[in-house]
């Protein structure tokens, strides 16, 4: 499964797997809001998903007290409000997509 890259990609993205209501949307939101970030950032040609790809929250901060333009951009495009708890879990998947693809995420998250 190649990772979203429009919100047509998006919307036809299979994410039956994640059985748990409440975490498919927070992904899906996720998702979708990479999608928007990379279009505010089309100018600046940052491709979202690869700047995930390469990044690695702080230690000691992770994603919940991390200060980073990219992520913050990510977080104010989320349409589902989130607690400290329900963001940074939600990244740390994210994480793992970025890095090892929708299939690996799939394999590990139904074992």
């Amino acid at each position: 499964m190649a990772l979203p890259r429009t919100l047509t990609e998006l919307n036809n993205l299979d994410l039956s797997f994640i059985t748990d209501s409440w975490n498919k949307d927070m992904i899906r939101d996720a998702m979708h809001a990479i999608i928007k970030t990379e279009e505010n950032l089309k100018a600046r040609e940052i491709d979202v998903w690869k700047y995930l790809y390469n990044f690695t929250p702080p230690s000691g901060q992770g994603f919940m007290f991390c200060k980073d333009d990219i992520l913050s951009l990510i977080q104010t495009n989320m349409e589902i409000g989130h607690s400290g708890t329900s963001y940074g879990m939600t990244m740390r998947q994210i994480e793992f997509i970025a890095k090892y693809g929708l299939d690996e995420y799939k394999n590990k998250f139904t074992m």
